[in-house]
């Protein structure tokens, strides 16, 4: 854990401040970042790395199936038919994963 403590006279100066804490974190991290390989072949240690996380998608080719079909059951056949053609595909299995998310969203939305 890490504590800061500051004392301003005004905002102006508080913002100021906590500006130059923020910059010299992020440069302190960069210069450590630089640094490790050195560190870990001349000193011999371990430099723990953050490893940025894998994005997900958030839907699936069968939230989309499933989403369609919610839209099919509810009587909007034709409006199905628009949103799949918006996308350039004829069925919800010809969509392309990057597609998957702004889809079930549009057809959630159809419901």
């Amino acid at each position: 854990m890490i504590e800061i403590r500051l004392t301003a006279e005004n905002a102006d100066e508080l913002f100021t401040k906590l500006r130059d804490v923020v910059r010299g974190t992020a440069d302190a991290k960069d210069a450590l970042e630089a640094a490790a390989p050195f560190m870990e072949k001349d000193f011999n240690l371990s430099v723990a790395r953050e490893e940025a996380p894998v994005e997900t998608p958030s839907a699936t080719l069968d939230d989309c199936k499933r989403i369609a079909g919610e839209v099919i059951r509810a009587g909007k056949r034709a409006e199905l038919a628009a949103l799949l053609e918006k996308y350039g595909v004829a069925r919800t299995s010809e969509l392309s994963e990057e597609q998957f998310a702004d889809f079930a969203a549009d057809a959630g939305a159809l419901e």
